[in-house]
């Protein structure tokens, strides 16, 4: 998990199932490609949908994790 996010947002249930819907499609787009997602991603998306972090943090830290 990336430590170096502290932000905290309050979200309502509509905004987190659509968070899971959105991580849900993105986890299954990757696995047709034959790519199985890492715990540290999956953690990421955990801290995402539970509104830990906004999109924008979210695929900075992605891009942070994969060396981008």
């Amino acid at each position: 998990m990336d430590e170096t996010i502290p932000t905290t947002h309050v979200i309502s249930l509509e905004e987190k199932a659509f968070r899971e819907a959105l991580v849900a499609y993105g986890r299954g787009t990757v696995r047709l490609e034959g790519i199985e997602p890492s715990e540290a991603f999956e953690a990421l998306n955990s801290r995402y949908i539970a509104g830990e972090i906004t999109f924008e943090e979210h695929a900075a830290a992605v891009m942070r994790l994969h060396g981008q």
